[in-house]
Order: C-alpha cells, then structure tokens, then sequence
C-alpha cells in the first residue's frame, strides 16, 4: 500500500545498518556549500534513475498468468536496486527536498516490489521429501527459505515437488587426532504438470571432527547454511 510505502521512506523505520549508511553520507555533505549540495542530489538523481530503468527492463517479462521459479530470483535482483534507491531518495529529501519530491511520485520502492513479490511467490506450491536428514535440519533449511520468499509448503497436489538428500563417506587422512568425512548434497526441484527437472543443485565438501558423527553434523550445519545463504539465488 501507500502507506507501507511512505512508513519504507520514513527515517525512523530505517534498519539501523540503512541509518548508519544515511548518517555518513550526510557527515560527509558541507551545507554551506551549495555547489556540493548540488552536486551530490543530481548523482542521487541520476542514481535512482538509472536503477528504474534496471528495474523495469528485469521486470517487463513478467506476467500475472507466466509463473517462472526464476523470475523469484529476478523480483530479488529488482529489489536489492529498490533498496539503493531507497537510499539515494533519502539523500535527496535532505539535499533538495523538491528533487525529493519530485523522484518520490515516479520510483519503484523496495516496500512496493517486496509486495509483488509476495504476491507472485504465493502463486508457487511444494512438496518436499528429504533423505537421510539429521534432525530436519535440511527439511527446516529448505523450508525456511521458500518461507522466506512467500512460496506455500503442501502435503500434496503441489505445482513442484522438492527431492534432496545427503550422502556421507569416511574420508582417510594422515590426522591421528580428527576423522573426516566427505559429503555429496544433492537437490532437485521437479515441476509436477510436466515431471520436468527444473533446478538440479548439487554442493559438496569435507569436515572434520573429534569423532565421524561430529563431522557429520559439521557438514550438515555446513549444508544448512548454504541452503539458506545460496540455493534459490542460483536459479
């Protein structure tokens, strides 16, 4: 809505890490100085006028009726742009409020595509089936991040089905105080109208630890984090 849009562009409901960054760069501005002033609010300008015209070429395929995974992945990349403009109009309503004002009518916010995000992703239904897990910890991983991106977890009749599975070997190193193992996680999203694979993913790697059952769950925390950090970015 409006208001979710305008509370986004409200200082005071900035992330303090987004406050830190606005501080600076305010730190940095000699309001005396009115060259600079100038100067720094036709970059903002520019800035933001240049990441709208990146948004709208990376959003101009989508359709309300053409649902794609990738474009999850798209909405992402069009938003963290939203997010630099977010910035560069905060800028602006300290620099020249007119400017401001006048890029605060004709910009996409992140609130906005955040919203369609959330609205395209509500679309996507899946199943998914995990094997050889510890404690879930891979089924909450994958869960947690379609979650995340507001994609719907069924027990049946999904649009995709979600097969993963983790397989572990003794690994032999001259290491007479740790014993290592060696780890193979393998993915496969499955569009359920065609049975087509639509996204394989494969990541592997070696931990080690005072005993194999230590490894193991080294390399399934290792596994977790990077379906959290990097799974779905790959499409």
């Amino acid at each position: 809505t409006d208001e979710k849009i305008e509370k986004s562009l409200n200082y005071d409901e900035l992330s303090p890490e987004e406050k830190k960054a606005v501080d600076e760069f305010n730190a940095k501005i000699d309001v005396f100085d009115a060259t600079q002033i100038l100067q720094y609010g036709a970059a903002a300008q520019n800035k933001i006028s240049e990441n709208e015209k990146k948004i709208k070429f990376l959003l101009k395929n989508i359709k309300s009726d053409n649902y794609s995974l990738q474009y999850i992945s798209i909405f992402d990349e069009a938003i963290d742009l939203a997010t630099q403009s977010d910035y560069y109009l905060h800028i602006l309503s300290v620099l020249n409020p007119v400017l401001y004002k006048m890029n605060s009518f004709s910009y996409t916010s992140s609130a906005k595509l955040k919203n369609e995000k959330n609205n395209y992703s509500s679309k996507f239904s899946f199943t998914i089936d995990v094997t050889n897990d510890m404690d879930n910890i891979l089924l909450n991983s994958i869960s947690s991040v379609l979650l995340k991106h507001g994609c719907k977890i069924v027990e049946s009749d999904s649009n995709y089905s979600i097969l993963a599975n983790i397989e572990f070997d003794d690994v032999e190193l001259n290491d007479n105080k740790h014993e290592y193992v060696r780890f193979v996680f393998k993915s496969s999203i499955i569009d359920n109208s065609s049975q087509e694979i639509v996204y394989p993913y494969v990541y592997t790697g070696r931990e080690g630890h005072l005993t194999k059952e230590q490894a193991k769950q080294r390399s399934m925390n290792k596994v977790d984090n990077q379906i959290k950090e990097e799974w779905l970015k790959r499409f």
